[in-house]
């Protein structure tokens, strides 16, 4: 969904994240499989420092910073943006809706 990335992007700047990069493969999750279903996105907002382990002590002991605190506090302002910036204007939804149609019938 790349109107979607897009879109979460853009917010992402406005309201400064930290240590912004261009999306990326993650790993496997159950929400692939939700995104057969409607459109969808990720966003990660950084909280530990760069090249720290997912599956780490170093990665526990961040999530309990005031950094960590701040990048949900940040990741909230994102999703809001992006979610009036859907509601406000009805031509970046129809966009995100057609974009999705058009991979369901490629992968179809």
């Amino acid at each position: 969904m790349l109107k979607l990335n897009d879109l979460l992007m853009e917010n992402a700047r406005l309201v400064g994240a930290p240590r912004i990069s261009s999306p990326g493969k993650t790993g496997s999750s159950d929400f692939s499989n939700v995104m057969y279903q409607l459109p969808g996105s990720c966003i990660r907002v950084a909280m530990v420092p760069a090249g720290t382990s997912s599956h780490s002590i170093e990665f526990l002991n961040a999530g309990k910073t005031d950094e960590a605190h701040e990048a949900v506090m940040v990741a909230a302002k994102v999703l809001a943006g992006t979610g009036l910036d859907l509601i406000e204007d009805e031509a970046k939804l129809a966009a995100i809706q057609e974009e999705f149609h058009q991979n369901q019938a490629v992968h179809n």
